[in-house]
């Protein structure tokens, strides 16, 4: 039972990754520490809900935070992940493992930014094209394409990764791009995503001027 709260941040950090969520951090629960809501034929992950609401499910209880359903084993917990766990059924020993691999088929693909251990070290772009072909690139990024590429496609990426680098990796980044369209879809899908947030607040901000 000691290893369940880290195994289960560990999973929220994987579904962040392959959902591009922010694995609810925050000051108490720490990073990864408050869920995602994610769901797949093995198991159901459920962030701890603050809305309070008498037929909220979470709220009232009645449903766990994960459920893992392969045995119907259950785990709740009290705002963040390690406070008031309570379980229910049978996890098996590599549960977590299950988990994992129903996440990642290996021609799964990915993006994220790791930040560097220190002020003067840059940050780290890694591009996973397939998992299982591990057609996987990592290169360093300047500060500004940390703040703007979430909203840019594979080639913009790809542009500024060139220009930054002096087309270091240029060969195989169009290698990879051609042979593995995949990620370029999920790239797109996430710009467009940003994009339309972003239009949904500069809307509400223009209202509230012309309201006022």
């Amino acid at each position: 039972m000691d290893k369940i709260p880290d195994l289960l941040i560990n999973l929220t950090a994987e579904i962040a990754l392959k959902i591009d969520g922010d694995g609810g951090g925050g000051l108490l629960g720490g990073e990864n520490g408050y869920g995602e809501n994610y769901e797949n034929d093995v198991f159901k992950m459920s962030r701890y809900c603050w809305c309070e609401t008498d037929d909220c499910k979470l709220c009232n209880g009645t449903e766990p935070n994960f459920i893992f359903k392969p045995t119907g084993a259950t785990v709740s917990w009290y705002k963040y992940i390690g406070r008031g766990m309570e379980y229910t059924g049978k996890l098996p020993k590599d549960w977590y493992e299950q988990c994992y691999k129903s996440l990642w088929p290996d021609d799964s693909c990915w993006m994220k930014i790791v930040e560097g251990e220190s002020p003067d070290e840059h940050h780290i772009l890694e591009l996973c094209f397939n998992l299982n072909g591990k057609a996987i690139i990592s290169v360093p990024i300047s500060d500004s394409t940390v703040e703007n590429i979430r909203y840019w496609n594979l080639d913009a990426i790809i542009s500024d990764i060139e220009s930054w680098n002096n087309d270091r990796y240029s060969a195989k980044l169009e290698e990879y791009k051609n042979k593995y369209p995949a990620l370029e879809k999920w790239i797109a899908e996430r710009a467009i995503k940003r994009h339309k947030e972003q239009i949904e607040w500069h809307n509400n901000w223009l209202k509230e001027i012309e309201d006022e």
